[in-house]
């Protein structure tokens, strides 16, 4: 549409949603206020996530695409880097979401965050070279962060190729895909349970919430 934005003398902002756009605005909005009052920005944290609203989040991971489930799913494997103390922390992608804690805003919602991909550069991108934490990151419903974990261990945010699932494979049910995934010769319900556990290291009440949220 660039072509026809010209010809229209209008401007067209892309990619100004929550993340990126609402996030970046006014981030930058309340640091150039703070700096224009002679003040310094020395710990910048900033956490968002397209949550839905609490009563329709209902399903085991409490959460709702609104955007490419493959983005989504993809970015929780990749490595995070953010600042804390004045020193670059790296969180490897398949650690990231064990890195999860409580983000506390109101006392009625249980969110969680965790560092999304590479806060460092931006102490340049938002003129606050005086801060020593600055962490970007992601906004979850409590919860979520160990249920995806434990599909990551899981194998099943795996991309590579697999024979079983090739365009030319025929066609097998969930039962039969995770029997191959995990490498079990018995696909009954029982039994892949069990080996979900025994992989995703699930105990507990944890343990029950999550593989019931997988039946679901």
């Amino acid at each position: 549409m660039h072509r026809r934005a010209i010809e229209a003398g209008v401007t067209i902002l892309n990619e100004v949603g929550l993340d990126p756009g609402i996030d970046h605005f006014y981030a930058l909005k309340t640091i150039n206020e703070v700096h224009a009052a002679g003040g310094k920005i020395l710990s910048f944290q900033s956490y968002c996530g397209g949550l839905p609203a609490p009563e329709v989040s209902n399903n085991p991971l409490g959460y709702k695409f609104s955007w490419s489930p493959r983005g989504v799913l993809l970015a929780l494997r990749q490595e995070a880097r953010f600042r804390e103390g004045g020193k670059t922390v790296i969180i490897p992608g398949p650690e990231l979401l064990n890195s999860a804690k409580p983000i506390f805003v109101y006392p009625a919602f249980a969110f969680m965050g965790y560092p999304n991909r590479d806060s460092t550069p931006y102490d340049v991108k938002y003129n606050i070279p005086e801060a020593q934490t600055i962490v970007r990151g992601t906004l979850r419903y409590q919860g979520n962060p160990q249920f995806m974990q434990a599909l990551v261990e899981l194998g099943l945010l795996d991309d590579s190729a697999k024979d079983f699932l090739a365009p030319s494979a025929p066609a097998i049910a969930w039962k039969q895909l995770l029997a191959k995934l995990w490498s079990t010769a018995d696909d009954s319900v029982t039994t892949l349970r069990a080996k979900a556990a025994e992989l995703a290291h699930l105990s507990g009440e944890n343990k029950d919430r999550i593989l019931n949220g997988m039946s679901w």
